[in-house]
């Protein structure tokens, strides 16, 4: 776990090929109290010579649930850190597991977390499903649902990683204890919401979300206490309400769990105008893409999928939506997501890097100076063997690793 931490050294950094946001530049930088100059300082402590290698900055995991708590939280910290991952944004936690690992967080030699705490949703709407039968001991999903009313009974999970909010009534009793939890951001639930009234007509909110009119209460609340708000959707009525109500950010792109199937195939989608209002809203999309596959059941079913990925994501970039990287895959870390927007030639190699280093980054910690190697930035780095540009698999051959003034390796 963390050690204290000693103050930044000034170091002197030669022989390194530096990532502009264009191209590899040759040129000579410093970090001077945890920050990139290229102002020689006075004294230099030490000078490290980076061997011709290229110079990008860190990675970010933009959609994750792992660091909820002291379990593993070692281990994955690691295998963050060995990929180049720097920052994290843990989007729906419990907010007990979120006190027990920020004291080993959020220091120059370790990972950069914030975390959702617990998602706000219906009585019994998602992510109850995933949470409540964990806190009982129940780790198969089809022994959950088949135990389905003891589980609706337990609710120990409860106003920790996950809050009912039906009413408006209900969020302003509950706000004050929510906050109290102190959440980095906040997580709301929206699955097929326009249809909320029917389900909750009926007694079975199930795996569903807010309705329209609380999720917009919720996000008038959270933008009150400046903290934003991220909504996991389905479909893309969700999106467009998530639009309509001044979410800032989606956990996954509509439909990203669509199996493939022609039979299942959505029978709408984001128009040019959606995305349009996205990128003019500024709202972030963490596509979740690798999740997309992992319904499919054939190479077909995979191929449509990636087929739609293509065309979805890349009407977006070329729109200005600004699109972050995120596994969402429990115990695993960030980087088979990004390999596998390039394995599918989603996008070229510099909009990859660009989204990976620059953007997402700055999505998690939009008032922190990261994300580009410029004058007065954080100090924070890797040094590949190879260019990126060139070949992308030289993102997985990090030489050296170095945050805020601090050398990891």
């Amino acid at each position: 776990m963390a050690a204290a931490q000693q103050p930044p050294k000034n170091y002197e950094f030669i022989n390194g090929n530096w990532f502009d946001g264009k191209t590899f530049k040759r040129r000579a930088f410093y970090s001077v109290n945890g920050f990139l100059t290229n102002k020689k300082p006075p004294k230099i402590d030490e000078t490290i010579d980076l061997k011709n290698g290229f110079v990008i900055p860190p990675f970010a995991d933009a959609h994750t649930h792992n660091l909820d708590g002291a379990r593993d939280l070692d281990k994955i910290s690691r295998q963050y850190l060995d990929e180049g991952t720097f920052y994290v944004q843990v989007l729906a936690n419990y907010a007990s597991g979120a006190k027990q690992a920020k004291p080993f967080l959020n220091m120059p030699s370790t990972l950069d977390v914030i975390y959702a705490n617990g998602m706000l949703t219906c009585t019994y709407g998602h992510p109850f499903m995933v949470y409540e039968p964990l806190s009982m001991g129940i780790y198969n999903p089809a022994e959950a649902y088949r135990r389905i009313a003891q589980v609706k009974k337990s609710r120990r999970a409860e106003n920790d990683a996950y809050w009912f909010l039906d009413t408006k009534a209900d969020v302003d009793a509950k706000w004050g204890k929510i906050l109290a939890a102190k959440p980095d951001i906040i997580k709301i639930a929206l699955l097929d919401a326009e249809n909320y009234a029917k389900y909750a007509a009926s007694g079975d909110t199930l795996d569903k979300g807010l309705s329209p009119e609380v999720a917009s209460y919720v996000v008038q609340k959270a933008h009150a206490a400046n903290l934003r708000v991220y909504a996991h959707i389905e479909t893309a009525n969700d999106f467009r309400l998530g639009l309509k109500i001044g979410i800032d950010g989606f956990a996954h792109a509509p439909y990203y769990g669509w199996n493939g199937k022609l039979e299942s195939k959505p029978a709408d989608d984001l128009t040019l105008r959606d995305i349009k209002l996205a990128a003019k809203q500024k709202v972030v999309v963490i596509p979740t893409a690798l999740r997309g596959t992992l319904s499919a059941t054939d190479a077909d079913s995979v191929e449509r999928i990636v087929a739609r990925q293509k065309r979805l994501l890349n009407e977006m970039h070329r729109d200005g939506v600004r699109l972050a990287f995120g596994l969402d895959n429990y115990g695993k870390t960030l980087l088979p997501e990004i390999l596998y927007f390039h394995d599918n030639k989603i996008f070229d190699n510099l909009t990859l890097l660009k989204i990976a280093v620059e953007t997402t980054p700055r999505t998690i910690f939009p008032t922190r100076k990261i994300g580009l190697l410029r004058e007065g930035y954080e100090a924070s780095f890797l040094v590949l063997s190879g260019n990126p540009l060139m070949d992308f698999n030289e993102v997985k051959d990090i030489q050296l690793r170095f945050k805020q003034g601090h050398l990891l390796n």
